[in-house]
């Protein structure tokens, strides 16, 4: 995703991991920027745990006025997008963009297509 935005001309783009990275800058990050693309996995029906971390202390921190993307991966019933969006709907004036791209395991060609499409709805 970082490299297609980049493509399509994205001034600074921000790659977090939060398995790996600074919690905090993250959470810096997030208010930094006006436009975020969130990313997760499924874990037990939920969002990976980190994610749901971030998203719950942006939210306490009135986290709002942003235009988010939503990225989510899943073998077999993919579900954190639906998770990730009920807390980002509790926040205000937090606009989700479309398409909302799901990676069934590893990601296809068609995948590529929407994360494109889903960099041009960011980027406007």
């Amino acid at each position: 995703m970082k490299e297609i935005l980049e493509e399509k001309g994205a001034n600074k783009v921000v790659l977090a991991d939060l398995s790996r990275e600074d919690f905090a800058e993250s959470v810096e990050d997030s208010f930094r920027y006006g436009k975020v693309i969130f990313a997760s996995s499924t874990y037990n029906m939920e969002m990976f745990t980190p994610m749901r971390n971030l998203l719950m202390d942006l939210n306490e921190k009135n986290y709002q006025n942003r235009k988010v993307g939503i990225i989510e991966n899943g073998t077999w019933a993919p579900n954190s997008a639906k998770c990730m969006k009920e807390i980002l709907s509790t926040m205000k004036n937090i606009e989700i963009v479309e398409p909302t791209v799901t990676i069934r395991s590893t990601l296809k060609s068609t995948d590529i297509e929407k994360l494109s499409e889903l960099a041009e709805a960011i980027l406007k």
